[in-house]
């Protein structure tokens, strides 16, 4: 993963990898068919290390579904998955997934997966307000945010501080899931954050 954190796409090499791991390229082709695979693998371990961190939030017990939803915000948010490794290493997965069928499907998994997530999530919010709404819509609305905070943030770390924009996707989030939908018209994300204790 540091070899492609580093030199992107072009940059990475079966050599690289070893060289960084400090073993013989004989070594890793004892255990992968080829370059490919060690690709597939190194998503897949990213890929199930994020979503582990989300599907203990989803099965948690929490006093709120308010307080699970600002939980999955600050997973997603977390230096763990927000940092110069993780971004690079996912665009350059991104841009593999269009060149590698089998890295393309755990991609497209890997969204799925986490749409499934944070769609169940914001129904048990919906449900808890007691407010009627296309769950689905929210759901898109809400990725669609997090993924330009998570992008803008890791290219532009300076830009506001991890938990402001925490605080500004809580507030999005309540905003969303209580407003009266009078208009077909998506909402715009909110500006002023809540106070975060």
């Amino acid at each position: 993963m540091a070899s492609l954190a580093r030199g992107g796409v072009t940059g990475t090499s079966l050599r690289s990898v070893c060289r960084d791991m400090g073993v013989a390229p004989s070594l890793l082709r004892h255990s992968f068919a080829g370059w490919q695979e060690v690709l597939i693998a190194t998503f897949t371990t990213v890929a199930e290390h994020h979503a582990a961190a989300v599907r203990s939030i989803i099965f948690q017990n929490y006093l709120s579904e308010e307080q699970r939803m600002e939980a999955l915000v600050k997973c997603y948010l977390d230096a763990d998955w927000m940092g110069d490794s993780t971004t690079s290493i996912m665009l350059a997965f991104w841009q593999l997934s269009h060149t590698i069928p089998a890295l393309g499907d755990l991609f497209t998994q890997f969204q799925a997966d986490r749409h499934s997530a944070l769609r169940r999530a914001c129904a048990a919010m919906a449900q808890q307000l007691q407010v009627d709404l296309d769950i689905d819509d929210a759901t898109t609305w809400l990725i669609l945010m997090m993924d330009g905070v998570w992008l803008h943030l890791s290219l532009n770390p300076d830009v506001a501080t991890r938990e402001y924009l925490r605080a500004l996707c809580r507030t999005w989030v309540m905003e969303r899931l209580t407003e009266t939908h009078e208009s077909d018209n998506p909402p715009c994300p909110v500006t002023r954050p809540w106070h975060m204790h």
